[in-house]
C-alpha cells in the first residue's frame, strides 16, 4: 500500500516528525481529497507533491495549510464516502502540525509517496 507523506527542506534538529506519520488513510483517499479541494475552490494537495528521486520542487506550506484547513471541515461536516475516517483525519492534523511548524521555521516542503511494504 502507498503512504503519502511530507518531507521538509530544512528538518528541524532532532528527529524529523514528518517521517512519522501513517499516511496511509491519506493515500487511499487522495483522490477524493483532490475532488473536495475543487468543489472547495482550494489548491489541490497535489499541487505540493514532488517525487524525491528527480529532485523535486519545494513549496510554502501557506496554502497547504489553508487546503488542509477547508478539507478538514469539509470532512468533519460530512464524512460520507470516505475510507478510514478516522484514520484520515490523523493524517490530515499530522501534516497541519508538521506544515505549521515548518512555517514558523521558514522551511519549505513537498508531499511524497512511497510503497509500504509492511501491509
Amino acid at each position: 500500500m502507498e503512504t503519502i507523506y511530507i518531507r521538509l527542506q530544512k528538518p528541524p534538529s532532532g528527529a524529523n516528525h514528518a517521517r512519522s506519520i501513517d499516511g496511509r488513510a491519506a493515500a487511499k483517499n487522495w483522490e477524493k481529497l483532490k475532488v473536495f479541494a475543487e468543489e472547495l475552490q482550494a489548491k489541490p494537495l497535489d499541487a505540493f507533491f514532488g517525487n524525491d528521486s528527480s529532485g523535486g520542487n519545494w513549496y510554502s506550506p501557506t496554502e497547504a495549510l489553508a487546503t488542509l484547513h477547508q478539507l478538514l471541515k469539509r470532512i468533519n461536516r460530512d464524512k460520507r464516502g470516505m475510507d478510514d475516517v478516522r484514520l484520515l483525519i490523523r493524517d490530515l492534523n499530522s501534516y497541519e502540525n508538521i506544515l505549521s511548524s515548518a512555517k514558523a521555521r521558514g522551511s519549505k516542503f513537498r508531499f511524497t509517496a512511497r510503497q509500504d511494504f509492511s501491509s
